[in-house]
């Protein structure tokens, strides 16, 4: 369990660092991982920060003495064009996540909208 908080710990310090001071990252359970960008950006713009996301995990983790590779799968939706409250978005966000992991990882799926 240690060698696993700890690498949680890298994931989250990983993604704050591919993204802006004004965005956020917070860890909603397990290994799953919740990203708000504040701006609006369009879909186009989704997808490249979610491409920098992904990229966070091409490098291994150095952890307790061991390189460990882990891989991510990335789920995206927009607001308004996605849903309307928050919890509507993190559905949305979790379904696409869902939808990217059946199609293997290191995938980026979109919001269905």
């Amino acid at each position: 369990h240690a060698v696993g908080d700890v690498m949680l710990e890298e994931i989250a310090a990983r993604l704050r660092k591919a993204l802006r001071k004004e965005d956020t990252v917070a860890r909603v359970g397990g290994d799953e991982f919740v990203v708000l960008i504040e701006d609006p950006v369009l879909a186009v713009d989704a997808q490249d920060v979610a491409s920098k996301l992904l990229a966070v995990f091409d490098a291994p983790f150095e952890v307790a003495g061991l390189q460990l590779r882990i891989g991510a799968s990335v789920g995206v939706a927009l607001f308004p064009d996605d849903a309307e409250t928050p919890e509507q978005l993190l559905k949305a966000a979790d379904d696409a996540m869902f939808a990217a992991k059946t199609a293997g990882r290191g995938r980026i799926r979109m919001a269905a909208g």
